[in-house]
């Protein structure tokens, strides 16, 4: 019981101490983290079931088991886009992975709600406790085939789940910032839990039902793995920093309005030309400085220009030619190079800070996706 409970008591732990740090914090990354583990705590909780022999339960446990078995990678895997300030908007492939466990786990459920006891006690004997489905037909036999399809679509999943995760970690290079040491070791810890539950899968988990000593292993194993990535998780992301007030405007000839009816035009008003919305925006973002506060919104910019966040989008995206994310953090990447410019000695975590960055994840990438470097590389080259 104790060897069973160990990996269940960690990951209940962590999620019971991200979500309270969550709560008081707001902070999406560790709330992704621990969604995580609220996954794994369901999956060894149905460990805890099959292996102390809890047969009146299993029904239940294993349904639950196979949702979060097939759930784990792919909410590991939401959780390192968002460490790594990846797309909020999940595409077809991330929804397919979310979709598929909880198909699996009703089509589970379903299948034990048809079998009697008589077939419900057989399959737990037969294909649970000992791998095998010799003897089993009806809903029993359904039941064995849909556990196989599980184990093998939980097989399938980890190699594109592990390699697009790796790929997101490798965005950033760990050993240029301090702040940033611990997604290395995140990304190890990711390719060995990736790799021991690979291997328990392939063998079963009722090859380890038999032994003290085989089930000692994993057991332990994956409990230290598991407390590691919670103990990395919390400590990886670099803190904030503090949210600057947007610049206010001691006088304004620029229209205020709570919306407008249509974008604002070059008509004159008080016998001055009214800015346009593109010259408004600019405005704002490159004389006033709004790049330069962490989490800026369009909802902001709509607020203190009187417009609506649709007009914004719409300049932005077609008079200027990018998107909102991608004009506030060019800005920020140029503003990050005057700093380092003017000041070779600074350092970079306060450059970050002062180009309007929430994070130092978040810097490292915008830098090298619009520089083609790390700022580290650009700021050596660049020393006077």
């Amino acid at each position: 019981m104790l060897l069973t409970a160990l990996p269940m008591m960690v990951c209940l732990f962590w999620t019971v101490f991200l979500l309270t740090n969550y709560f008081e914090t707001h902070d999406p990354v560790r709330g992704r983290l621990s969604v995580f583990m609220l996954a794994a705590t369901l999956l060894y909780a149905g460990h805890y079931v099959f292996f102390n022999r809890y047969e009146e339960w299993i029904p239940l446990s294993d349904t639950v088991y196979v949702y979060a078995n097939l759930s784990v990678y792919p909410l590991y895997l939401w959780y390192i886009d968002k460490l790594t300030e990846g797309p909020d908007r999940p595409n077809f492939w991330r929804r397919l992975l979310f979709l598929i466990p909880l198909l699996v786990a009703s089509a589970t459920w379903i299948t034990y709600q048809r079998m009697d006891a008589a077939q419900t006690a057989a399959f737990i004997d037969a294909y649970l406790y000992r791998g095998s489905m010799e003897g089993l037909s009806g809903a029993a036999y359904v039941q064995a085939v849909i556990h196989a399809v599980a184990r093998l679509l939980f097989a399938v999943q980890i190699l594109p789940i592990f390699i697009a995760g790796n790929r997101r970690l490798h965005l950033f290079d760990p050993k240029r910032e301090k702040g940033l040491h611990g997604i290395r070791f995140l990304l190890m810890l990711f390719a060995v839990v990736s790799f021991f539950s690979f291997v328990s899968n392939l063998v079963g988990r009722h090859q380890f039902s038999s032994s003290h000593m085989l089930l000692a292993v994993p057991s332990v194993a994956f409990s230290v793995f598991l407390y590691y990535i919670g103990y990395l998780g919390y400590r990886v992301r670099p803190n904030g920093p503090t949210p600057l007030p947007l610049p206010v405007r001691e006088e304004s000839n620029y229209p205020h309005s709570e919306t407008f009816s249509s974008p604002p035009s070059q008509e004159e008003v008080g016998g001055e030309p009214v800015m346009s919305l593109r010259e408004q925006i600019e405005h704002l973002m490159k004389v006033e400085g709004a790049f330069l506060q962490p989490n800026l919104k369009i909802s902001d910019m709509a607020q203190r220009l009187g417009s609506n966040r649709n007009y914004i989008y719409e300049a932005i995206n077609k008079e200027i030619g990018m998107s909102f994310s991608e004009y506030v953090n060019r800005l920020r990447v140029a503003h990050s190079q005057e700093l380092m410019k003017k000041h070779p000695d600074m350092l970079l975590g306060e450059v970050a800070v002062k180009s309007g960055f929430s994070s130092m994840v978040s810097f490292y990438r915008s830098f090298k996706k619009y520089v083609g470097c790390a700022p580290k590389e650009w700021q050596s080259d660049h020393h006077e």
